[in-house]
């Protein structure tokens, strides 16, 4: 190897003196392009034509797969102490697991303080140690802890 450069290039058989030369060979060679510049974009593009009134609503279309058993999807809003209760559209067999998130501004801390077959109650504190105001959104997702064989 030359002795011109860092002095990790001047140590024979360093890796990282390998490296730097590799890169800077590569950053060479892209900055000196040679050739034409890149063509710009056809004039003939298609363009979005003007929008019209919307229509009357169709038929209503067939009905889906049912979904999955033994899951609960909600949304709960927590009140002035900061908990939020919500009450699964049907009652599990056995406590669920249930997974919450706060959505807000600032970072929240959704805690479960209990879980029953048909309801969960859940506190969000914000990060200094105070309750979420009234109002924040609480997601909760609610699944059978043993899913029912078919």
């Amino acid at each position: 190897m030359a002795l011109r450069g860092s002095p990790a290039r001047r140590l024979q058989g360093n890796a990282l003196g390998s490296i730097l030369r590799d890169l800077d060979r590569k950053t060479r060679s892209t900055t000196r392009r040679r050739g034409k510049a890149a063509p710009a974009a056809p004039q003939n593009a298609p363009q979005e034509g003007a929008q019209g009134r919307t229509g009357p609503r169709g038929p209503r279309g067939p009905q889906g797969a049912p979904g999955v058993a033994g899951v609960a999807a909600m949304v709960a809003v927590t009140g002035e102490d900061g908990r939020a209760r919500a009450d699964f559209p049907t009652a599990f067999e056995q406590p669920p697991v249930v997974t919450a998130m706060a959505a807000g501004t600032e970072l929240l801390l959704a805690v479960l303080e209990e879980v029953g077959p048909g309801h969960a109650l859940v506190r969000v504190w914000m990060p200094h140690g105070m309750p979420a105001p009234a109002g924040t959104a609480v997601h909760l997702l609610a699944a059978a802890s043993s899913i029912p064989s078919s």
